[in-house]
C-alpha cells in the first residue's frame, strides 16, 4: 500500500509536483523535483502542480539537467482539469482537449540553473521572465472560470525540473485598474467594414479594405487599448494592421486606399505603420501610448514590451486600424492618463537599452550594437519586429 500523502489544496502550501507513476516522470521525495525517466522519449514529460494557484503566484523553477547537443525546451501551462481525476493524458492533449493552456517557454531563456517563471493575472494573461525580471506574456488568455493546476511537460534536452519556492510576499500585486472610456470611431472608413460609435465590424467574406480611424486626434499622453472580438469565445488566426497618419479622415477618399496596408507608407500624407499583429483570439487587447516627445509604445494584453515607434509629435496623428483576415469585430477604448519615456531593453540581448531607430520602418527596439548586427550580421537585414528591411541605423540622441 502507498504511503504516499495526498495531494494538498491548501493555497497556503509551497507548490510541489504531483507523484504520477504512470508516465515518463519521476518525482522527487519532496515533490521539488521532477524528472523523465526515459530520455528517448522525448515529448513524454508531462508533470502537474499539487494545487491550483492563485491570480499573480509566481510558480518559480530551474532547469536542472540540459544537455548540449540540441536546445533545452519546456512547455508550462495551466489546467482546468483536477490531475487527481486524470488518467491517460499525454502532452497531445495540451492542444488537442478542451480545459488545457500550454507554451513553450522561450528557448532562449532555458539555460541550466536559471531562474526562471511564469505566473497568471487576474485578467487571465500569462507573463513569464527570468532571474525576478518580467519579459513579456504569451499570447492568448486563459478562461478563469475554474481551478487551474500549473502543468510542465520537460520536453528535448532538458530531462529534470526543479521547483523553487518564492520567497514570501513574492506575488506580484495586480495594477490599479485603469478608467477606460470609449472612443468614437471616424465616419470615414473603407466599404468592407461597418462602424458604430466606439466599434468596427468587417463585413463577413470580406478580407481587405477594413480600414477605420479614430474621430479624432489622438493627444500626448493618451493611452488607447483596442479589444479584438470582445465577449466572443473561441480561437482563431486573426489579424490586424495598426498605424497613425496625419491624413485627416474627413479629407480622405477611402477607395483610394490600398488594399495592402503596407503600400500607405507610399502616400503623400504621413503614414506610420506601428505594427502588423497576428494570431489574435477573441478578448486579446492591444495597448497603444503616446508620448509628449513622439513615443509610441505598443504591447499586447499588458505585457511589459512589445515594441516603440518615434514619429513626428508636432503632427495631428489619427490612430488607425485595418481589420482583415479572420478578426472581427473590434472597439476603442482611450484611457486619458499621461504616458512618459522610458528606458526600454534592447529586445535582443535584453542587457542594454534602446538607443536607434531603424530607417525605413521607425521601429526603435534595439541597442546600437544589436541593431548594427541586425542589419548586417546575422539578422539578415530585417527589423526584429515587422521583418521590414533595414535600410540604415539611426542612432538616437538622449
Amino acid at each position: 500500500m502507498s504511503t504516499e500523502a495526498a495531494p494538498s489544496t491548501s493555497v497556503e502550501s509551497p507548490m510541489r509536483f504531483r507523484h504520477n507513476r504512470h508516465q515518463n516522470i519521476r518525482v522527487s521525495h519532496d515533490g521539488t523535483v521532477a524528472r523523465r525517466v526515459n530520455s528517448s522519449f522525448f515529448s513524454r514529460g508531462l508533470v502537474f502542480g499539487t494545487r491550483p494557484v492563485k491570480a499573480n503566484e509566481r510558480v518559480t523553477f530551474k532547469l536542472m539537467e540540459v544537455t548540449d547537443n540540441l536546445g533545452a525546451f519546456v512547455y508550462v501551462g495551466f489546467t482546468s482539469h483536477n490531475p487527481d481525476n486524470l488518467k491517460g493524458v499525454t502532452c497531445q492533449h495540451l492542444a488537442t482537449h478542451s480545459g488545457y493552456w500550454s507554451w513553450f517557454f522561450p528557448k532562449d531563456l532555458c539555460t541550466q540553473n536559471t531562474l526562471l517563471f511564469f505566473y497568471l493575472s487576474a485578467e487571465g494573461v500569462v507573463h513569464y521572465g527570468v532571474e525576478n525580471e518580467e519579459k513579456g506574456a504569451f499570447d492568448g488568455r486563459v478562461k478563469q472560470a475554474e481551478l487551474l493546476w500549473p502543468l510542465f511537460s520537460i520536453f528535448g534536452n532538458s530531462s529534470a525540473v526543479r521547483l523553487v519556492d518564492a520567497p514570501r510576499g513574492a506575488e506580484l500585486r495586480p495594477k490599479p485598474n485603469r478608467k477606460l472610456v470609449p472612443m468614437k470611431l471616424h465616419s470615414t472608413h473603407s466599404r468592407n467594414v461597418r462602424v458604430c460609435k466606439n466599434a468596427a465590424q468587417r463585413l463577413d467574406a470580406k478580407y481587405s479594405q477594413g480600414y477605420v480611424f479614430t474621430d479624432r486626434s489622438i493627444k500626448p499622453g493618451e493611452a488607447l487599448t483596442i479589444q479584438i472580438s470582445p465577449g466572443l469565445k473561441g480561437r482563431f488566426a486573426g489579424l490586424l494592421h495598426l498605424g497613425v497618419t496625419s491624413c485627416d479622415p474627413a479629407s480622405l477618399d477611402s477607395d483610394d486606399l490600398p488594399d495592402n496596408a503596407n503600400c500607405l507608407v507610399d502616400r503623400p500624407e504621413y503614414w506610420v505603420l506601428i505594427c502588423d499583429f497576428s494570431d489574435l483570439n477573441c478578448n486579446d487587447e492591444i495597448g497603444l501610448c503616446l508620448s509628449e516627445t513622439g513615443q509610441i509604445g505598443f504591447h499586447v494584453n499588458g505585457s511589459k514590451f512589445k515594441g516603440v515607434v518615434h514619429v513626428d509629435a508636432t503632427l495631428h496623428l489619427w490612430v488607425f486600424l485595418s481589420v482583415y483576415g479572420t478578426t472581427q469585430p473590434v472597439q476603442l477604448l482611450t484611457c486619458p492618463e499621461q504616458v512618459k519615456d522610458e528606458e526600454k531593453e534592447c529586445v535582443v540581448c535584453y542587457d542594454n537599452v534602446i538607443e536607434t531607430a531603424l530607417y525605413r520602418c521607425g521601429h526603435t527596439c534595439m541597442c546600437f550594437e544589436c541593431a548594427v548586427e541586425q542589419w548586417q550580421g546575422k539578422g539578415d537585414g530585417h527589423c526584429p519586429l515587422c521583418r521590414a528591411v533595414i535600410r540604415d541605423v539611426i542612432k538616437l540622441n538622449k
